[in-house]
């Protein structure tokens, strides 16, 4: 694994042993750069963990960090000077960097956090992906006080990671110094559009930001902020939810293993520190995502032992006439299959890792034929040595924000939550709330971006007095946005129907599979709740705590809701999701509950990892 600038280095140490590393590595990208894959052991079994999601959902990869414990070392960016140890932390939350904290990166991150800081804005778009930047643009050009509000430190979102090498200097506008993050034919637009967002006057950019909360007030919204200095709050006349999406994994056994990740956690360790995930790499799963993930891995040097697609090459092969009518869709897709095909790595189609094997890391990949129900076609299998594999299932909208605030969902043809659902322009049910890109249901980036111009274009026009629901919004430079966004999302629609997941993956779990991460619950006690008489994915979680983990459901839900409706033949929608959550990321209590950070008091919550006190006005309720 090759660091993205060997000209110079910084030192650490893991457990008490010295390493050194490129600049802008976060503390996972260094540890996998020093051969080091477990760093965590999970609290009721005691496994190995170590990466994962890559992207800060499935808290897999804590450590403590000088005097910080239970860090997310996908996130967490290394400096010099820096004891990492394994973490020890067996549930305990990390405790926010203060101002003048012992840490090194407490004192970075604090200087970062007290420059830019606004009590109340016009526009506040949750979410600096393609959407979150693209209403932000809209919203500011047209003379809106606008804050763009991230989790990350850098803008871009998960699609257009940028490097993190300049992180250690301590920028804080969130744009790579040569803006040479954004890559593929939307890169220079792009790269453009990150320079406009950091200079521009009517847009303050709040990254490192956790949204937790959202709620109503009487002067319009109240986002509840998590960043490295701790709580704070900022108030909002309108909103532009844009929280993007969440991979999505399906167990299998062995899953658990260090070694096996996402392969976003593959894709983002590229993008953002040209670190290889492993040196012999297989890729698994279904979907679109899994060729640029295939491509980037081999740019950045690793064997790809092959692509493992569960589809049958017959049933994508309606998917040519598709691609013939997107140019630059088959342009794009013609060019990861020939650099595949130019390093000799194969693409096996009908196929799925049926088990993982390995003491504590994964070592051999086993993988069987299935049919078009992802049913195992015979007993004989292929085991693949590997240390590394990246799986993926396509992608499932992030809800808990949406949920809070009580927006409607949009229904997909089970039944179950697809998205959030809106109008022609955007605007959701809730007035004043406006949603675009991956939460509105997955399309890519494309369609992210259209999406998130015209929710600018329509929350500044109900800002200006118009009414939510098209009056006043002005119409896409040229006249084009709306027909480019109606092609873009019949595209999609094309892929989400031919990629769907089918029921049959459920027969590669063994009793003892693991469902939950974060609390390993297996899937014979998933199976003993159902037998108890639950018919909810949330009365499966109060029998066995799937989904009550650091993660709160965003790696297990969907994994649940899909297995139980398998299962048990109910349709996703009868099962339910657990979507739906008061406090929608993990922090400190003392940040949950200190009126004098929040300056209205704790939100009301009946579950999770932080206690609570009773609900008052202003804060967000738990759902019902």
């Amino acid at each position: 694994m090759t660091p993205l600038d060997g000209a110079r280095t910084i030192r650490f140490t893991f457990d008490g042993r010295e390493l050194e590393v490129a600049p802008g590595t976060t503390v996972a990208g260094a540890l996998l750069a020093s051969d080091v894959r477990t760093w965590r052991r999970s609290r009721r079994a005691g496994a190995a963990r170590g990466l994962f999601c890559g992207i800060g959902t499935c808290f897999d990869c804590l450590v403590d960090v000088n005097d910080e414990v239970a860090v997310r070392a996908c996130v967490r960016t290394l400096r010099d000077g820096d004891a990492v140890r394994t973490s020890a932390s067996l549930g305990r939350v990390a405790p926010a960097a203060r101002p003048g904290a012992s840490s090194a990166a407490g004192r970075a991150a604090g200087a970062r956090a007290e420059t830019a800081e606004p009590a109340a804005v016009d526009l506040a778009v949750v979410g600096a992906g393609p959407a979150g930047m693209a209403a932000a643009l809209a919203a500011g050009a047209a003379g809106v006080r606008v804050a763009l509000v991230d989790s990350s430190e850098r803008l871009g979102g998960q699609i257009h990671r940028q490097p993190l090498v300049d992180a250690v200097e301590g920028r804080a506008d969130g744009v790579h110094a040569d803006a040479a993050g954004p890559t593929g034919p939307a890169g220079p637009r792009l790269a453009a559009r990150y320079h406009l967002l950091a200079e521009h006057g009517q847009v303050r950019l709040l990254l490192g930001r956790t949204v937790w909360a959202l709620a109503e007030s009487d002067r319009g919204f109240t986002l509840h902020l998590h960043g490295p200095t701790g709580a704070s709050v900022l108030a909002a006349r309108a909103l532009v939810v844009a929280t993007g999406a969440t991979e999505l994994a399906l167990p299998f056994p062995g899953w658990e293993l260090t070694g096996v990740t996402t392969a976003g956690a593959a894709q983002a360790l590229v993008k953002s520190q040209n670190l290889s995930v492993g040196r012999r790499v297989l890729l698994a799963g279904s979907g679109p995502f899994l060729l640029p993930v295939a491509a980037s891995l081999v740019r950045a040097g690793a064997h790809v032992v092959g692509v493992v697609e569960a589809r049958r090459r017959r049933d994508l092969a309606p998917l040519v006439g598709a691609l013939a009518r997107h140019p630059s869709k088959l342009t794009e897709a013609v060019g990861y299959a020939a650099l595949l095909a130019r390093h000799g790595v194969p693409l096996r189609f009908g196929r799925m890792v049926v088990r993982c094997e390995g003491d504590g890391s994964v070592s051999h990949a086993v993988v069987a034929t299935v049919d078009e129900d992802w049913r195992r076609r015979s007993r004989r299998v292929e085991r693949i040595a590997v240390d590394a594999v990246c799986c993926s299932f396509g992608f499932v909208p992030r809800l808990e924000l949406a949920r809070q605030l009580g927006l409607d969902d949009r229904r997909g043809v089970a039944g179950e939550a697809a998205g959030s659902a809106h109008d022609a322009t955007m605007a959701s049910s809730v007035p004043g709330v406006f949603v675009a890109g991956e939460l509105t249901g997955i399309a890519g980036s494309e369609v992210a971006e259209l999406e998130g111009a015209l929710a600018g274009r329509a929350a500044t026009a109900y800002l200006l007095g118009g009414t939510q629901g098209g009056e006043g919004v002005p119409p896409a430079q040229g006249g084009s946005g709306h027909v480019a966004l109606d092609r873009a999302r019949r595209f999609a629609e094309g892929l989400e129907r031919r990629y769907r997941v089918e029921s049959g993956w459920v027969e590669r779990l063994a009793p003892a599979t693991i469902v939950c991460r974060c609390e390993d619950v297996t899937w014979a006690e998933v199976l003993a709740a159902i037998a108890g008489g639950a018919r909810t994915a949330r009365e499966v979680r109060g029998l066995t705590r799937c989904g009550m983990g650091y993660c709160q459901g965003r790696t297990c839900g969907p994994v649940l809701q899909l297995a139980m409706s398998a299962a048990t033949g109910a349709e996703l929608g009868a099962v339910g999701d657990l979507h739906s959550r008061s406090v929608a990321f993990p922090l400190p209590l003392g940040d949950l509950a200190g009126p004098e950070s929040l300056g209205q008091g704790p939100a009301g919550c009946k579950e999770g990892p932080v206690a609570t006190e009773p609900l008052r006005e202003g804060t967000p309720r738990a759902p019902s």
